[in-house]
C-alpha cells in the first residue's frame, strides 16, 4: 500500500510477482537445491527492471522528488516480503505435505487481515470505510479468492505449465488492469520494465529445463 501511494500499482504488482527468485537463491542454503548459472542473469534482469520503473516515473513525474529512493525501498519491501511467503509455502510442501493447502492460505489472509486492523486501530486516525472501498475491496476478494481456487485446481497439471501460466497472466494481467482502471500511463520505460520483468519470470521457472538444454547442445 506504501508503495503504491509513492509510484504505480503496475510497479508494485511486478515486484510482487518476482517475489519467487527468493525462494529459488535461499532455497540452495536450507534444503539440497543447486545453484544455475542461469540464475546471475535472472538477477540482473531484474535490477535492470527496476531502474527502468524508476526512470519511466521519473519521466512522468508520478514520484515526488526525493523519493525515488523511499518507493525503491519500498519496491524491495514487496520483493522480500513476497518472497519469503512464497518460500515459506515451499518449506510448508516439504515438511506437511499431506496437510490441506487451503488451510494454509485462510489462515496467511486472516493474520494479514489482523495485522491491518492492529495498524489501523493504533493510529490516531479515525476509521472510516467508503463505499467506494468496500465495492473494490470485494471485488478483489472475489478475484482473489478464485484465482486461488483455479490455481489449487491446477496443481494436477505439471509445474513448468501451472506457475509460468499463473504468473505471466497475473502479472501482464495486473499492470493492464491497473493502467484501465487507475489510468496509469504506461510510457516507453515501463513496458521495457515489464517485459524485463516477465523475461526474468519466464527464465526462472524454466531455469532447470533451460539449462538443461543449453548444457545438451
Amino acid at each position: 500500500m506504501q508503495a503504491t501511494r509513492l509510484g504505480p500499482a503496475s510497479a508494485s504488482w511486478t515486484i510482487l510477482n518476482l517475489g519467487l527468485l527468493v525462494p529459488i537463491f535461499v532455497s540452495p542454503f536450507i534444503i539440497e537445491e543447486t545453484v544455475l548459472w542461469l540464475d546471475p542473469i535472472i538477477v540482473v534482469l531484474f535490477i535492470l527492471m527496476l531502474l527502468m520503473f524508476a526512470r519511466g516515473m521519473k519521466n512522468t513525474g508520478e514520484v515526488a522528488k526525493g523519493r525515488h529512493k523511499l518507493h525503491i525501498l519500498m519496491l524491495l519491501g514487496i520483493f522480500f516480503a513476497q518472497g519469503f511467503f512464497l518460500l515459506g509455502n515451499k518449506v510448508k510442501f516439504l515438511l506437511f505435505n499431506d496437510a490441506n493447502t487451503a488451510a494454509l492460505t485462510f489462515i496467511v489472509y486472516l493474520s494479514g487481515a489482523m495485522v491491518v486492523l492492529i495498524v489501523i486501530y493504533s493510529t490516531d486516525k479515525r476509521l472510516t470505510i467508503l463505499g467506494t472501498e468496500l465495492k473494490a475491496g470485494s471485488i478483489t476478494g472475489i478475484c482473489n479468492s478464485l484465482g486461488v481456487i483455479l490455481l489449487l485446481s491446477a496443481m494436477s497439471l505439471p509445474s513448468t505449465i501451472v506457475f509460468p501460466l499463473s504468473a505471466s497472466v497475473a502479472l501482464l494481467g495486473g499492470v493492464f488492469l491497473t493502467n484501465s482502471i487507475y489510468r496509469e500511463r504506461l510510457n516507453r520505460a515501463k513496458m521495457i520494465g515489464v517485459t524485463l520483468g516477465l523475461m526474468a519470470l519466464i527464465l526462472a521457472v524454466f531455469r532447470g529445463k533451460l539449462v538443461s538444454i543449453l548444457n545438451g547442445i
